[in-house]
């Protein structure tokens, strides 16, 4: 099963190293409702479990229980209990804000994509995303990743009051069963 996996930026900037094709890799995965991400997909959960959290990793993730979703040998932490959406995308972090009681999903990076967002800035001087305003970009190494400005000169020019940076990169898995 091949699954995309997105990696943010600010985590890829901080400790979560970006793989090239063919690396092995392994992360614990958030399950994000946004049917628009550019990571998003279709998937349809076949196990859900309620986990209960506490202490610190309740104070550090911020919920005291929320969901364990599994297919086969991905598995991924929902924050909101309830129904789950059967389109959606899967975060890599690696900052402790999916339980230890998770499992991590493994596999091979098969391809991995650049995410350049477009933003706009706001009349009160805040920089707001732009709908549909993703580009993506396949890349063949993760040493790719410093290079973004060259991928988003690609796209053209730009309106007044935009800007373009990344927003991490789309890491395709090739899932161990």
């Amino acid at each position: 099963m091949r699954i995309p996996v997105f990696l943010s930026a600010w985590e890829i900037d901080c400790c979560l190293p970006v793989p090239s094709v063919g690396d092995a890799v392994e992360w614990r995965l958030a399950w994000y409702d946004d049917p628009e991400h550019p990571a998003a997909f279709e998937i349809r959960w076949a196990a859900e479990a309620t986990l209960r959290l506490g202490g610190y990793e309740s104070d550090h993730i911020g919920v005291e229980s929320g969901l364990v979703i599994t297919r086969g040998p991905v598995a991924a932490w929902r924050r909101e209990p309830g129904a789950v959406p059967f389109r959606g995308a899967l975060l890599a972090l690696a900052h402790g804000f999916v339980p230890a009681a998770v499992p991590p999903t493994r596999g091979r990076a098969g391809e991995v994509s650049l995410v350049i967002g477009t933003q706009r800035k706001t009349r009160d001087g805040h920089w707001e995303d732009v709908p549909d305003g993703w580009s993506t970009w396949p890349v063949t190494d993760g040493g790719s990743w410093t290079d973004w400005e060259d991928y988003a000169a690609l796209a053209g020019p730009l309106p007044h009051n935009h800007h373009r940076q990344p927003s991490g990169v789309v890491v395709h898995v090739d899932v161990a069963p």
